[in-house]
């Protein structure tokens, strides 16, 4: 005991203790460092000092880990939103409202609610003035935001109408490409044309008059206000053609500075050959 406190005090005074002395004192006692160890004095620990900052200490991180859900869970996604419809407190989303009722695409569901099929429903009835069918209560928060509540078409309605408008533009444009050749190839099959083509207006031409150096010619059609392409062909010559527009009543007299007899008169609405009259 002596010797460990003598040990101590010439630690303390900065004295090295000698050797036979330290040999016969513990490091630790108990586990706890012992002090009175002259290579135990000189620590901070032993002085009453405070210990120096950890050095390349990892920074603490506040990430958080998501856990995949257990098995068996089924997990409903919209859009960038997910949800477990199987728990009592998602019951009342709208991703968690049943895909279809008795088979039929069930418009309440917030999935379907921006397809052209409920966009569609929804409009007919109410063009027919029959109340909404869907279940969609537009006075409901959780439905303010569909497009049959806003009034906006989703945007697979209005890349459907431009498919459809591009598809008609297709199909007219190559009806009048083939209108057009068949007037330069003469009276070819032209018959066979007026009987199969599928013409949306109906009308007729005929010669109302003609001179030496004029021919007048009358077109009658159903439609009032239409753009008529009047077009006079023979064999061996050239075509004649001028674009009219028929008054309120579907009439107009085209005239010809050229005496057409022996010519045809074909008269061509939106590509489709309305009439033709040999005159």
């Amino acid at each position: 005991m002596k010797k460990g406190i003598l040990a101590l005090i010439f630690a303390l005074l900065g004295f090295i203790t000698p050797a036979s002395f330290a040999d016969d004192i513990p490091m630790t006692i108990d586990g706890q460092i012992n002090c009175a160890h002259p290579a135990n004095a000189i620590t901070t620990t032993c002085r009453g000092e405070a210990p120096p900052p950890p050095v390349n200490t990892p920074p603490v991180t506040t990430e958080v880990t998501h856990t995949a859900p257990q098995a068996g869970t089924t997990i409903t996604y919209s859009g960038n939103q997910s949800a477990d419809c199987s728990l009592d407190l998602n019951k009342n989303l709208t991703m968690c409202i049943p895909m279809t009722i008795n088979g039929e695409i069930n418009c309440a569901n917030s999935a379907n609610s921006i397809t052209t099929t409920c966009w569609d429903r929804a409009q007919s009835e109410k063009a027919a003035g029959k109340p909404d069918s869907s279940g969609v209560d537009c006075t409901q928060e959780k439905f303010k935001d569909y497009p049959v509540c806003t009034g906006v078409k989703p945007q697979a309605v209005v890349d459907y109408e431009k498919s459809q408008a591009a598809t008609l533009f297709n199909a007219q444009k190559l009806n009048s490409d083939s209108a057009t050749a068949l007037s330069a190839a003469g009276e070819t099959n032209t018959a066979q044309l007026v009987d199969e083509a599928s013409v949306a207006v109906s009308g007729s031409v005929e010669l109302k008059s003609r001179g030496s150096k004029t021919t007048s010619v009358a077109i009658n059609l159903d439609t009032p206000g239409a753009k008529v392409k009047v077009v006079a062909s023979k064999k061996g010559s050239k075509s004649i053609t001028q674009t009219v527009t028929v008054n309120s009543q579907g009439d107009k007299t085209v005239k010809f500075d050229l005496n057409l007899k022996g010519y045809t008169v074909k008269i061509i609405v939106d590509g489709q050959i309305v009439d033709q009259a040999k005159l």
